[in-house]
């Protein structure tokens, strides 16, 4: 990745994403009093690992494509060839010769070799990158179980004008042969978009449940593929941290953090729904002891 980027490009990609500099610090891991500093112009030379840590954020696919390029490198320098690990963001993608059926390179898998996949393989395909996706955890199914009745009881009550569904579900995001998503939860609200094989599009919501082979994939890749594709809102519900980020992709707002123990507005709703959290961290308590 180019970390020669200047602080005046950061500074307007961080107004073009609509983040504070808080959600920029929280995201990025760099203190907040060096964000303020960087950003307010108190500090003309940051150092380069600090670059690198906000463009990561600011600038993901630039890092992504970078990061694994490096890998491979890296891989094929140590005898490796077989399994690409990211270690960046924990998840596993396949590299060129790995795929039992087409053995193409990173990068030009399509829909097609993704709908051969054996039927117990969970992986999900990203710009023609194919990304291995772990078991879920009792804490991440109760997170969507609960959530998504509360999603599921507000659009019965409105005449279902709106379908919520959660994973495995297949989403073809982009509507192109490059990207089949499966997010923990989607709310669709355009019934042209629900297929019988998938939905094909954007949905309105999205949510993803962060777990450790997943954090960089949804922080990272997914938030900019569902920012660029068109999803109304996303939710991103960090267990281990009893936190959930709100990002308002529609109103291009900054994005909102919420604990476990706030009630959470539902921005798609008009702010009708409002989601009390400390209800689903007590059953996550009373279920698992956590």
């Amino acid at each position: 990745m180019d970390v020669n980027i200047s602080i005046e490009e950061l500074k307007a990609r961080k107004r073009e994403l609509g983040h504070t500099n808080q959600s920029l610090a929280e995201m990025s891991g760099v203190p907040l009093s060096t964000v303020q500093k960087i950003m307010g112009g108190a500090t003309k030379n940051p150092r380069r690992e600090t670059l690198r840590d906000l463009a990561k954020v600011l600038f993901p696919g630039r890092f992504i494509d970078e990061r694994l390029l490096n890998m491979d490198r890296m891989l094929e320098e140590n005898g490796l060839d077989h399994v690409l690990e990211a270690h960046d963001s924990g998840n596993l993608a396949l590299r060129e010769g790995e795929h039992p059926f087409t053995g193409r390179r990173q990068g030009s898998y399509t829909v097609e070799d993704y709908r051969r996949l054996p039927d117990d393989t969970r992986m999900e395909l990203i710009d023609g990158r194919l990304y291995y996706l772990a078991a879920p955890t009792t804490v991440h199914q109760l997170i969507i179980s609960k959530l998504t009745a509360r999603l599921d009881a507000y659009a019965e009550e409105h005449d279902g004008k709106c379908l919520v569904l959660t994973s495995p579900v297949d989403v073809q995001l982009d509507c192109d042969d490059k990207t089949m998503l499966q997010p923990d939860i989607i709310v669709v609200c355009d019934d042209s978009k629900i297929l019988k094989k998938n939905i094909y599009g954007a949905p309105d919501m999205a949510v993803e449940v962060l777990s450790p082979t997943t954090r960089g994939i949804d922080q990272v890749l997914k938030f900019n593929k569902y920012w660029i594709a068109g999803v109304r809102e996303y939710w991103i519900i960090d267990p281990e941290e009893e936190r959930i980020c709100v990002y308002d992709f529609a109103g291009m707002n900054p994005p909102v953090f919420y604990s476990f123990d706030d009630v959470i507005p539902v921005g798609i709703s008009g702010g009708e729904l409002k989601v009390d959290f400390s209800k689903i961290a007590e059953a996550i308590r009373r279920y698992t002891g956590i």
